[in-house]
């Protein structure tokens, strides 16, 4: 019995865990009450043109002045709402809706009500609602996680259709009581609670990032749409729906008054059942926390065959019945729309695709409900409910096949990374493939606007992530001939592998581009991989998650990370992690442009078969699976204490035989949460040079400062009764600038020159592992000057 009790209390928890983040707690219990008020205005609103006019095509003009500002205005509403404070600008939407319910009750209470009047305020309202709409759902995103999107879109549909179901009621019991009028003012009055709960709201706990402001951001909102296969197969869903499917103030009134020969009261009983139908839809849909195009179409599916079934109800009670089940099927289509299109979408692009969403949903209905409701006065209300189903079928029918299709590529990469590991740990190469490329990539993937060229080393087939060695096609000599002959130093003219080929967390506005990684053509090397990140003021990447660890060092800008739902905030030459298994997004909300030098090892995690990684969403197959299990249960124990940000402050120059060095990071930083890589800072007098040091690991260096060259010398192996190094007598001389990188091959002697004039600043990364392999030692042929010096001021201070 303990076990049921648990089992039943983890479940509630399930469908209700969005109620523990505060703010949402608070929107939540506002809208709560707020939405009775909506829905007790509704049926009064619908009944009061019913009764003024008896006319079913003037219901649809109501709804085509109240929908209709949507339809024009809504891409326009979604852009104010994505560069706006979303909570303010709800506050005065709210307010004003309250104004116009109150006026409109305070007329109708005086008894001077007329049509028109009934239509100024309705297209009032409409006005209104194009910014309402999108603001008060892309809110949702910034008061819970990714993971909840599911969970908080349900639960806000409970609320909307508990309203549905006692709104009715409500309306139905002062109409026939106190008149009509009380009604408005009732819902005048409910605005009240949802002002409170969004001014007891805590800004400083939201998740929101800003758009800037530029031309061509809405037409933005339609591109990033176009290019995105679930966003516009569910919009276009939506939107087939929306023209018919959800004309229910249209039909209902019809049913009740011609059909079943009934008052304004069976009108609020239908409604009610629809609403009841609904909010047992919510609460099953609230467990769940996938949502996905394909989940869409077989609930459009469902949506039709019920409406087809409720138009062949012989009796009312049966008309009820069916209501129940429209009303179920009819919110998780809804629920699910709204979900797919929130983790589908980058938070800066919420406001616009969701006001997309509001201008197919909103703005087909009053384009469908004058035709509708024509239809239904020639035919019967029962007619409404065979167009509504058919029109939903059919475009279920003309989107299967490509949905169906895309599901199947979607299922690709998975195979792929299961015949990769099949053979490991033998070394392949595994690619995304042509096909993760985004239909039309954005322009600044292809070609950066400050003229980085793409040069002759861009990937071409798809992004590499572990490069293999094999005899079959060159000896493992051939090979260090090959990656020692490669040019070592790359500036920004050279891009050798670009986001669009592969996963990555680049939004619409921020930007990744490559330097150095396995898929290079000349190959550099794969031990460590580097690439740069730049964020524009007041945005931020898409949230993704991968295996490997990543080191960023910020070289402009301030901003802040989000890992695993924790901020941590960062400036210009700190050094930040994003640590093993980690679900990490960068957000820039200052106005300077951000960027940052990333450093990963990534291709150790690939040869270990550590390969899990993509966007934040749902599992595939999640019925195959258990609940969910905390991560870290296999994570070296106290790693959660340890840093995550070293700033200039935290660290401190030394001088070394190597030089002037400030170690960012290395295995003897135990309070710091990487494990992968080496980091440190090197600082070069002009005219100075470094210590001469043969050391095994292989390095990228990137200068900060300054300008000079780097002296490499080849080291071969003689194999005898022993190993013995074998150092070329002539080094190879690189000349390097600020801005570039500058590769340093593995088992190498190196020396860095600073040039006159000008101080030589270096930031070193090193893959770790090489430490771990027993090549901890770097040997000093020469000392740096200021090493040498330091030392023979201690001795004769002795």
């Amino acid at each position: 019995m303990s076990r049921l009790v648990a089992t039943a209390q983890a479940a509630l928890a399930r469908v209700f865990r969005s109620l523990l983040e505060a703010n949402f707690r608070r929107y939540f219990a506002g809208q709560a009450v707020s939405v009775i008020g909506t829905w007790t205005q509704r049926v009064a609103q619908d009944w009061l043109v019913l009764e003024l006019s008896g006319s079913g095509v003037a219901l649809g003009v109501s709804m085509v002045l109240q929908f209709g500002p949507t339809l024009l205005l809504g891409l326009w509403g979604g852009t104010v709402v994505d560069r706006v404070d979303r909570r303010r600008l709800l506050v005065v939407t709210q307010s004003v809706q309250a104004l116009l319910a109150a006026l409109l009750g305070g007329l109708a209470i005086a008894g001077v009500v007329q049509l028109w009047m009934v239509y100024a305020l309705a297209l009032a309202l409409g006005v209104v609602t194009v910014l309402d709409n999108p603001a008060r759902q892309a809110l949702v995103g910034e008061m819970v996680r990714p993971a909840d999107y599911v969970n908080a879109q349900s639960l806000t549909s409970t609320v909307n259709n508990t309203g549905r179901l006692v709104g009715p009621a409500v309306a139905g019991l002062l109409i026939a009581t106190t008149g009509i009028g009380v009604a408005f003012l009732v819902n005048a009055v409910s605005f009240l609670a949802v002002l409170v709960g969004l001014l007891r709201m805590d800004p400083g706990a939201s998740r929101a990032t800003r758009g800037g402001r530029r031309k061509g951001s809405a037409r933005e909102g339609l591109r990033y749409v176009r290019r995105t296969p679930d966003l516009w197969a569910t919009l276009l869903l939506v939107g087939v729906v929306g023209l018919f499917g959800q004309n229910f103030r249209v039909v209902l009134p019809l049913l009740a008054q011609d059909t079943f020969h009934g008052g304004p009261e069976v009108y609020a009983y239908l409604t009610a059942a629809l609403g009841l139908g609904a909010v047992v839809g919510a609460l099953v849909t609230a467990s769940r926390e996938t949502a996905t195009a394909w989940g869409m179409l077989l609930a459009c599916t469902a949506f039709g065959a019920v409406n087809v079934l409720a138009a062949a109800a012989p009796a009312l009670p049966l008309a009820y019945v069916a209501m129940v089940a429209l009303g179920v099927v009819n919110i998780v289509f809804n629920t699910l729309g709204r979900s797919v299109l929130l983790l589908g979408s980058d938070p800066d692009m919420h406001g616009r695709v969701l006001a997309l969403h509001g201008l197919v949903f909103l703005g087909t209905t009053p384009l469908g409900g004058p035709l509708l409701g024509w239809i239904c006065e020639a035919f019967g209300a029962r007619a409404g409910f065979v167009v509504a189903g058919a029109s939903a079928l059919v475009a279920c029918a003309a989107l299967a096949p490509r949905l169906r299709a895309q599901r199947r590529r979607a299922a690709a990469p998975a195979q792929v990374q299961q015949q990769w590991y099949e053979h490991f740990p033998f070394p392949v190469t595994v690619s995304d493939g042509p096909t993760a490329a985004p239909a039309e990539p954005p322009p600044t993937h292809a070609e950066p606007a400050d003229g980085r060229g793409t040069g002759d080393r861009m990937g071409k087939k798809g992004r590499v992530f572990v490069r293999g060695l094999t005899s079959e096609t060159y000896g493992l000599g051939e090979f260090r001939k090959a990656q020692l002959g490669a040019e070592r130093v790359r500036d920004d003219t050279v891009v050798v592998d670009d986001a669009k080929v592969g996963h990555s967390g680049d939004s619409e506005k921020s930007r990744t581009w490559w330097r150095i990684g396995p898929g290079d053509e000349e190959f550099l090397t794969q031990t460590l991989q580097v690439h740069f990140v730049e964020l524009p003021p007041h945005s931020s990447n898409h949230g993704h998650g991968h295996q490997n660890e990543a080191a960023f060092y910020i070289l402009e800008g301030a901003g802040y990370e989000i890992h695993d739902d924790q901020r941590y905030d960062w400036k210009k030459d700190d050094l930040v992690f994003v640590h093993t298994d980690s679900v990490h997004r960068h957000f820039n909300p200052y106005d300077e442009t951000a960027r940052a030098l990333v450093v990963k090892a990534k291709c150790t995690w690939m040869f270990m078969g550590l390969i899990q990684q993509g966007r934040s969403g749902p599992i595939e197959r999640e019925d195959e699976f258990g609940p969910r299990e905390d991560w870290s249960r296999v994570w070296t124990p106290g790693v959660l204490d340890r840093k995550k940000v070293v700033s200039p402050e935290d660290t401190v120059w030394e001088i070394t035989p190597l030089g002037n060095v400030r170690h960012l990071l290395n295995k003897e930083r135990s309070d710091l949460r990487q494990f992968a890589v080496d980091v440190f800072e090197l600082a070069i007098p002009a005219g100075s040079r470094s210590g001469k040091h043969w050391k095994m690991a292989d390095e990228v260096d990137y200068v900060l400062s300054g300008e000079g060259y780097s002296l490499h010398w080849e080291v071969q192996e003689e194999i005898a009764e022993k190993y013995y190094a074998r150092i070329a007598k002539e080094p190879t001389r690189h000349e390097i600038k600020k801005g570039d990188t500058l590769y340093v091959p593995q088992n190498t002697v190196v020396q860095h020159f600073a040039a006159d004039g000008s101080e030589l600043r270096m930031l070193a990364s090193q893959n770790r592992v090489f430490k771990h392999l027993g090549y901890d030692t770097v040997h000093y042929f020469e000392n740096a000057p200021e090493y040498d010096a330091a030392e023979l001021g201690a001795s004769a201070r002795v």
